[in-house]
């Protein structure tokens, strides 16, 4: 089963202080970041999960750089400075 890399298992103590119960949340990396509290809504994930397909990682990845319109990389700056970026115009690595 391969799952989305944004994926969170998030734990949180919840309840009475003294007994210390960690209830575990199923959350979005994405979401996170941008101070939401949601699920995921792809957990549990399919036996061939594409996070590229998600609706999240499509809004928070997008660019204007043509047909497939998302940068895959993790790092949300790095997303925003290659959005500016013509294709013709970048560095070799």
């Amino acid at each position: 089963m391969s799952r989305c890399p944004h994926y969170v298992l998030h734990g949180q103590a919840e309840g009475d202080p003294n007994k210390s119960e960690v209830v575990y949340y199923h959350r979005c990396g994405l979401r996170i970041k941008e101070g939401q509290k949601e699920d995921c809504s792809h957990y549990p994930f399919a036996l061939r999960f594409d996070h590229t397909s998600c609706d999240v990682y499509q809004q928070m990845f997008k660019s204007s750089m043509g047909r497939s319109s998302t940068i895959p990389v993790r790092d949300t700056a790095a997303s925003a400075d290659l959005a500016q970026e013509n294709v013709g115009e970048l560095k070799a690595l």
